[in-house]
């Protein structure tokens, strides 16, 4: 799968750099902005570990990432945009690039743009800047969320319709294609092969001045295989996701929210759902964001997660340390039921243990 993710990256790019190889010199002016994360995790605990982490001992690859968002205008309705992010998910394993996203964008009006390639899934409000870690009021999006979603991103086309409607910016967003596996959501489970085809949603965002709110709605179908130590697992079945969110940021005060629920429409479908989601509430005092998030996952996929679920509880402090950096401390604990949570672990543990707790510190940021 790794490989396959790998081949289509390339082919963004190249798109990209066909798209500028057929335009004049003056119209392929690359713009770029770049972003990174820096941070140093330590699970306190090793009967069961936070999501990203391996082991217990000290990790600095798994929790940073160095990236480029690049866009070239090729005409006053056509662009092209990307982009490109080095990570690892181990800390033995070196460093890779991938392109998280690449598409070429036809905006014949203000108000109507169409995307054709691969594009995050548009489920949560900050999905398309969820890798930079600099616009988000905390260290990542909780695994809760990454891990029960289907899939990060698709490749497909998107038809795109923004409009003011007095009280804030409303975009609705049409999308459709074949998602792009989340393999996170089954590492240490077993070996996946399949795919996720026939995505259709729509999401919608309204956005004033401070604050901001979000719904979305999608459908697929799974045709997935897993070998575990159950057996071989075979998920073919349409899906249903849904999510709602908002944002509030005025009068010193961060207000985020998120909620995730995911269902299996056929074949017993209440044995077959997962939900999740956070409250984050801070306050700012200068340059300093202490805040507190609570964090939730249900999952109910029998027999692989069946009925577990888990409270996570996250203290952190932000400090502005320029205008294109910030620092932030994190201590995470929760519990999980049974013994072993989808949304904290990144491998199957079977364990009587309920606790994690784990602490990170880092940088976030722009240039």
């Amino acid at each position: 799968m790794k490989n396959g993710f790998l081949s289509r990256s390339v082919l963004a790019l190249a798109g990209l750099a066909a798209g500028l190889a057929t335009a004049t010199p003056a119209q392929a002016e690359i713009e770029w902005n770049g972003f990174g994360s820096g941070y140093y995790g330590q699970s306190l605990k090793n009967d069961i570990l936070p999501y990203g982490f391996t082991d217990q001992y000290g990790d600095f690859t798994a929790f940073s990432l160095l990236g480029l968002n690049l866009s070239s205008k090729m005409s006053d309705e056509l662009s092209a945009a990307a982009q490109i992010v080095a990570q690892s998910n181990t800390p033995n394993e070196n460093w890779g690039l991938v392109a998280k996203w690449g598409y070429l964008t036809y905006s014949p009006s203000n108000s109507f743009s169409f995307k054709v390639g691969r594009q995050l899934y548009p489920i949560f409000f900050e999905s398309e800047f969820s890798s930079v870690g600099f616009l988000l009021p905390y260290r990542a999006v909780p695994g809760a969320l990454q891990n029960v979603l289907p899939f990060p991103a698709f490749d497909g086309v998107a038809a795109i319709y923004k409009t003011d409607t007095g009280i804030g910016r409303l975009r609705l967003n049409l999308f459709g294609g074949t998602g792009n596996l989340n393999l996170s959501k089954f590492s240490g489970v077993g070996t996946v092969s399949g795919s996720v085809h026939d995505v259709i949603g729509l999401a919608a965002d309204l956005d004033g001045d401070g604050w901001g709110v979000h719904a979305a709605y999608s459908r697929n179908r799974h045709d997935l295989s897993i070998a575990t130590g159950f057996g071989a697992l075979d998920f073919k079945e349409n899906v249903e996701n849904f999510s709602v969110g908002y944002r509030l940021e005025k009068f010193n005060i961060v207000n985020w929210a998120e909620y995730f629920y995911q269902r299996n429409t056929e074949d017993r479908p209440a044995l077959n759902m997962a939900r999740a989601g956070y409250v984050l509430l801070g306050y700012r005092l200068g340059a300093f964001l202490p805040r507190y998030m609570f964090v939730h996952q249900q999952a109910n996929i029998v027999p692989v997660f069946p009925g577990q679920a888990q409270n996570n509880h996250v203290i952190g402090l932000n400090y502005q340390l320029s205008p294109q950096a910030v620092l932030k401390a994190e201590y995470e604990m929760g519990k999980v039921a049974d013994g072993y949570g989808p949304a904290s672990a990144s491998r199957a543990q079977t364990s009587t243990a309920t606790d994690i707790q784990a602490v990170y510190a880092g940088i976030d940021f722009i240039f």
